[in-house]
């Protein structure tokens, strides 16, 4: 049976079926009538309320008094897909192939917010992104921001801990996911969830790598040594016409710049961190879009190449 997350307001709320809303274009109400705080956060489990991630959003002072909430969708989802499946008429309303929740929030706090807090979220859930939309209805039009926000838990714990909010509950969160996916930290000790499952299996690894970069770039890497592994590196480029400057077109910065694989930056700098020369290389790639903005002589990338041949 599919489980569904339970989602509770901080404030009594009512479930409302989905209905089709027209979108208002008149100038009379501001456009700021209702706006997403860009960020989540975690309400932590005590003896009266459960775990659960909670959204924010917050009125125009104008427009308190009017009917307003949340749209919660699976995954993540932008305002246009929202409203294109809204104007579809389509009941019940789907997006991501789940179904969506409009909640009804009553009230709001001294700052015109309101807010929605997500519970039961089991751990296997942590990793799942969950996007919240919220609403207001002003004579009878629907009217929602401009944008959406897709946060997951772990994500949340993960950049509270790096924002030095310690706590039991947000390390216990992160503990749980690094058992079963990649978890790194990075030189200046910031953390991060990196998708996917996790796989020790270096062998593995290995292989997934050389077919990913067959596919992308049509080189079997299996019989090069380090020397070719470089030449392949650096193309469509040469060291020589590259410089120390420029790394962002070769096809080293293309396959570790996707998230899949970034990781392997993050792991050799920390792995290489009495290393000055891997942490530089490594941080045009990771950190500065395969800029060198420093002109600094970073040796072509030769020693980060040479360090993850597979």
């Amino acid at each position: 049976m599919r489980k569904r997350f339970l989602f509770v307001l901080l404030f009594i709320f009512s479930v409302v079926l989905v209905g089709s809303y027209a979108y208002a274009q008149g100038d009379s109400v501001p456009e700021d009538c209702i706006s997403l705080e860009q960020g989540a956060s975690i309400r932590k489990r005590t003896g009266e309320s459960e775990q659960g991630l909670r959204f924010r959003a917050r009125l125009h002072p104008d427009y308190k008094e009017h009917e307003h909430g949340f749209y919660l969708v699976y995954g993540e989802t932008t305002v246009e897909e929202l409203k294109a499946a809204i104007a579809a008429g389509e009941e019940p309303l789907m997006l991501n192939g789940k179904e969506v929740y409009k909640v009804q929030v009553t009230g709001t706090n001294e700052n015109d917010e309101f807010s929605i807090v997500l519970t039961g979220i089991p751990e296997k859930g942590y990793l799942e992104g969950l996007t919240a939309i919220p609403y207001v209805v002003i004579n009878g039009v629907e009217y929602l921001p401009k944008t959406a926000l897709t946060r997951s838990i772990a994500e949340v714990a993960v950049a509270l801990l790096n924002a030095e909010h310690d706590d039991q509950a947000y390390t216990d969160i992160v503990n749980y996911v690094s058992s079963s996916r990649r978890l790194l930290q990075d030189r200046r000790g910031r953390l991060r969830v990196v998708g996917g499952a996790m796989e020790v299996e270096m062998e593995h690894i290995r292989s997934e790598f050389i077919r990913d970069w067959y596919q992308k770039y049509g080189a079997d890497l299996r019989e090069f040594t380090a020397e070719q592994l470089y030449a392949e590196a650096l193309k469509p480029l040469t060291q020589e016409e590259i410089g120390n400057v420029i790394f962002n077109s070769t096809n080293f910065y293309g396959i570790f710049a996707l998230e899949k694989w970034s990781w392997v930056i993050d792991l050799v700098s920390y792995l290489g961190a009495a290393d000055d020369a891997i942490v530089a290389q490594a941080r045009v790639i990771s950190e500065y879009g395969g800029i060198n903005p420093f002109g600094d002589d970073l040796n072509g990338l030769k020693n980060l190449v040479y360090t993850v041949k597979p």
